[in-house]
């Protein structure tokens, strides 16, 4: 369904399916057989628009609430306030000359500064959006090219005498491996300008919270 959702609201084939998983922190893949929701677990989407070959990916997470619970946990509630924190410290960060690494110390600081162990991937972000024009012809939305990471010292780039440059898939997201586990990610697709990161996106940073 949210295959045939993307297709209805306009966007061509993507270079990979969406994601949709529950218990595995990995949230790789796609659904597997025998995997269900079921109240308190995680849901996790990772999903893409695609036009004219160029791609911009986001995360959304959901939680199903259990019978006695009235309200999001407290671990939640924390992945999801420091999720967007990154966002605010960070993309103003993205500005061309700025290196890689110092980026995703500042995000790694605050995601890792969670009180529920909760883990985090090696990178906070890796370029996106030229899929398909890639003569390696990359799978997937990711090109592969440039990361948020630690061991990346490279400066962020603009386009020769403009302001837009270089685009992110922004991804700071939690992998909860004691139970309920599995992914916690809400992310947008970012540009690089000379006033920072700008998110391609509207849609709120938020855990969607449901009903079991």
């Amino acid at each position: 369904k949210s295959y045939d959702a993307l297709i209805s609201l306009g966007s061509e084939v993507p270079g990979y399916l969406p994601i949709v998983r529950t218990t595995d922190p990995s949230g790789h893949g796609s659904w597997m057989a025998g995997e269900e929701c079921a109240a308190g677990n995680l849901v996790f989407l990772e999903l893409s628009g695609c036009k004219f070959g160029h791609h911009a990916p986001l995360m959304r997470t959901a939680y199903i609430l259990k019978p006695e619970e009235t309200e999001a946990p407290a671990w939640l509630v924390e992945a999801e306030c420091l999720i967007q924190k990154t966002f605010e410290v960070c993309l103003p960060m993205m500005v061309p000359g700025a290196k890689a690494n110092d980026i995703d110390a500042a995000g790694r600081e605050i995601m890792m500064n969670n009180s529920f162990g909760l883990s985090m991937a090696a990178r906070l972000a890796y370029s996106t959006g030229s899929t398909s024009t890639q003569p390696a012809g990359h799978a997937g939305w990711g090109d592969a090219d440039f990361s948020l990471v630690g061991h990346n010292d490279g400066e962020l780039k603009s386009q020769e005498g403009g302001e837009a440059g270089m685009v992110f898939h922004f991804i700071p997201w939690f992998q909860k491996y004691d139970e309920p586990s599995g992914p916690i990610g809400l992310s947008d697709t970012v540009i690089v300008t000379t006033e920072g990161g700008q998110r391609f996106g509207k849609l709120p940073l938020t855990v969607a919270v449901l009903k079991g």
